[in-house]
């Protein structure tokens, strides 16, 4: 039985990397069609939703933005 009837499918996706790599900017201008010149650092996680039409089909992408530094 699926809780969320509004999406056919879900998928969740991690975004990892170097630090001052561009994940966020990435994740900005796909999620919210923005971008940023600025430098401002990840602390901890972000995370942002986006749903999308594919083959007809209704496609929720929970993305996942990590700092890029080691521990």
């Amino acid at each position: 039985m699926s809780i969320n009837t509004d999406s056919n499918y879900i998928f969740k996706i991690l975004i990892v990397g170097n630090s001052c790599a561009g994940k966020t900017n990435i994740l900005c201008r796909f999620a919210d069609n923005i971008f940023h010149e600025s430098f401002l650092p990840t602390i901890g996680v972000d995370f942002r939703i986006r749903n999308i039409e594919v083959d007809n089909k209704n496609v929720k992408l929970q993305i996942w933005d990590t700092a890029g530094q080691e521990r």
